[in-house]
């Protein structure tokens, strides 16, 4: 669970900005929106691939490896990577921190995970779960955390000892797509209007200011 982009509310239904524009398309074309819980984007894919599922709306960026078996939609929600890193003795700098005896982290499997790999050849990146990547920083065991700002900003806030590599800017932006089964042409164009259209008319932009705090960035 990511929130605010999803996770289970006190009933433990989900919730969440995904759900909230899923339920968005689901009114739009009349039918009952069924979320699926599963444990990871594998299974995500899987259900999609086996007809389980329509989509995936887990914030899965279009990467050439993933191409291979789903098509994605536009971006539906973007992502600014950032780099957190202790408070005292902190890097300023990727120079800083792409040095052999340095220790980055990032999530198992995610663009920021492939991502610090590029940017940091020369140090040791280790992928982790969310949450122990962040703490392996807060504990004094990585130099630095890549990781999404709406994850990396309430975690700094509760956690005084590390803070926001030069105050939070960004290292990457990237945007989480919708995967659809791939060959599914009509279905995958009608997302894309769908999400181009609500963007235009400022519909996404203003909930994801609403709900992640955050301001929109718009695709180039």
């Amino acid at each position: 669970m990511y929130p605010p982009e999803f996770f289970k509310d006190k009933d433990g239904k989900p919730a969440g900005y995904d759900i909230d524009v899923l339920n968005m398309v689901a009114k739009d074309l009349n039918v009952k929106l069924n979320i699926i819980d599963v444990p990871d984007n594998a299974a995500n894919i899987a259900n999609v691939q086996s007809g389980k599922a329509d989509l995936v709306s887990a914030g899965l960026v279009n990467t050439p490896k993933r191409a291979l078996v789903m098509n994605f939609t536009k971006g539906y929600v973007p992502y600014t990577q950032i780099l957190m890193v202790p408070v005292s003795g902190g890097a300023n700098s990727v120079s800083d921190l792409n040095q052999p005896g340095k220790k980055i982290t990032a999530l198992t499997a995610s663009t920021a995970f492939f991502r610090a790999q590029l940017l940091f050849p020369k140090a040791t990146v280790t992928p982790l779960a969310q949450d122990e990547a962040l703490l392996s920083v807060a504990t004094g065991k990585a130099d630095a955390c890549l990781v999404e700002d709406y994850l990396a900003k309430p975690f700094v806030a509760q956690h005084p000892n590390v803070k926001l590599m030069n105050n939070g800017a960004g290292v990457a932006t990237e945007f989480g797509c919708w995967g659809v089964l791939a060959g599914d042409y009509l279905w995958w164009r009608w997302l894309d209007n769908w999400i181009s259209y609500n963007i235009d008319n400022a519909q996404l932009p203003g909930m994801y200011t609403n709900t992640f705090g955050l301001n929109w960035v718009h695709p180039s």
